[in-house]
């Protein structure tokens, strides 16, 4: 990301899926390869990254659809 290979968005969208939903410990090893991988000012970036992360509104995983109208007792 630091040299342009990857843009940022690419980065929030791994972040929203993946980072999000892992245990702290591996929220934290993730953190710390980042940090070394980018070098200085890492940290302020993913954190703003983290933070457009959270915020995002991307849609929530689609579940089984509900079975609507087939209640027990409902007249049709």
């Amino acid at each position: 990301m630091k040299d342009g290979t990857v843009p940022q968005e690419r980065l929030v969208a791994l972040i929203q899926v993946q980072m999000l939903n892992i245990p702290k410990h591996s929220q934290k090893a993730f953190r710390r390869g980042f940090l070394a991988g980018y070098g200085s000012g890492g940290d302020a970036v993913l954190a703003q990254i983290i933070k457009q992360a959270r915020e995002s509104n991307l849609p929530k995983p689609v579940n089984k659809p509900s079975v609507e109208g087939k209640k027990s007792g409902s007249a049709k």
